[in-house]
């Protein structure tokens, strides 16, 4: 999933996403296109912290880990997209780290 990382087979996935807006995993709430509710999920979510693991993290593609390190940044920091890098290894220690 893009917002926590945890990685599934998209049959599971897909079943699951349509009854839930959540990770199965760790419960970390999916953004959505509800704008009151994004308001009340983002404030819910500040402050919950997830640990991924390098083998996670290591099988997921460059998109994906710089579209997981746009969602784990809620600040206006320069990320890894916007410096137009593509290192692997940077980009896990931002994940990591934030």
């Amino acid at each position: 999933l893009p917002c926590c990382g945890h990685l599934f087979r998209k049959p599971d996935l897909t079943t699951w996403l349509n009854k839930n807006c959540t990770c199965p995993t760790c419960r970390y709430e999916m953004p959505t296109d509800d704008s009151q509710f994004e308001v009340g999920r983002k404030v819910r979510m500040k402050h919950r912290t997830f640990r991924l693991r390098q083998r996670d993290l290591g099988g997921m593609s460059i998109q994906q880990l710089i579209h997981l390190e746009k969602e784990l940044r809620d600040d206006n920091s320069i990320c890894s997209e916007d410096k137009n890098t593509s290192d692997r290894e940077s980009l896990v220690e931002s994940i990591q780290n934030s």
